[in-house]
């Protein structure tokens, strides 16, 4: 299917739009719960204690492998994490921080 110029500058705007909600969607809050999410190979016990070292607790684990659910200020945690190999996102409300089978 070819697109005329204005269907591609339509679909390229509406890309667009879409990219910038998830990016909002996801983007960490300056501060409160945030989960933290290896890319790196990063295991949990050495996302905690980063996270701890930042003055960071532990909320739960996360729905990802190996991610954790901490609450938190994004400065403080943001550098340390990132050489680490771990992305910080926002931590939706549902489904995140599980301890002992709840959901906390």
């Amino acid at each position: 299917m070819i697109l005329n110029p204005v269907g591609r500058s339509l679909s390229w705007q509406i890309g667009l739009a879409l990219g910038a909600l998830a990016i909002l969607a996801f983007m960490p809050p300056p501060s409160g719960r945030l989960l933290l999410v290896p890319v790196g190979g990063a295991s949990q016990a050495d996302i905690l204690g980063i996270a701890i070292a930042a003055d960071a607790r532990l909320v739960g684990t996360g729905p990802l492998p190996e991610s954790l659910v901490v609450e938190g200020t994004r400065e403080a945690l943001l550098s340390p994490l990132l050489e680490a190999g771990v992305i910080l996102l926002a931590a939706p409300a549902a489904g995140c921080g599980v301890i002992a089978g709840r959901v906390a």
